[in-house]
């Protein structure tokens, strides 16, 4: 199944072209690395695709299973830990697990339509489901040891040394498998694809 196609996406900043023509094709269980010098526009393509920019010309669609998120270059919380930080690429999920935690207490206290609570709690459940919720923690988990860093990393705070050669932090992520099905990949700035 394909999850996500472009082609043709281009994008300038005023006279600056960003990138031009760029085309493809990410099936489910694809293994894809976007790689390319500071300033090659990799962040700007990330922001094409989670919606933030519109491109100048070119088209773009992913199927429902798909979901581009990431993690921005600068935007680190030092107070965090490395795990932390990574896992606010899930905010959304979060929420859903913290409103269904919510429905369960009106549910059991008896408050409320329960009805409406129920039928709620049902679709949230589908949705949490459905979007890996069970799962993203672990996957987070295996995505940092996958990218060299140790157990002791993880509950570390983010020291800037610990992310030198990741663009600046922790760059684009996609998601859904970890991050997507596309692809279970975590892009650097820097060229080394790294696998999870």
């Amino acid at each position: 199944m394909t999850l996500m196609n472009a082609a043709g996406l281009e994008l300038s900043f005023g006279t600056h072209n960003v990138f031009g023509d760029v085309s493809f094709l990410i099936d489910e269980r694809d293994h894809v690395g976007l790689v390319g010098v500071n300033g090659c526009g990799k962040t700007s393509l990330f922001k094409v695709l989670t919606g933030e920019y519109t491109a100048d010309s070119g088209s773009f669609g992913k199927s429902k299973l798909a979901r581009v998120g990431y993690v921005e270059q600068f935007a680190i919380n030092s107070s965090r830990t490395v795990f932390e930080e990574l896992l606010t690429v899930f905010d959304d999920l979060k929420e859903i697990d913290r409103r269904l935690n919510e429905l369960g207490e009106l549910i059991s206290k008896n408050q409320g339509d329960i009805g409406s609570l129920i039928d709620e709690q049902h679709r949230l459940t589908e949705e949490y489901n459905d979007r890996g919720g069970l799962t993203y923690r672990s996957r987070a988990r295996s995505a940092l040891l996958g990218l060299g860093f140790t157990e002791a990393q993880l509950a570390q705070g983010v020291p800037r040394h610990l992310l030198c050669g990741m663009a600046g932090g922790f760059s684009p992520v996609v998601q859904r498998g970890l991050y997507c099905y596309f692809p279970r990949q975590i892009f650097s700035g820097q060229g080394d694809k790294q696998n999870l």
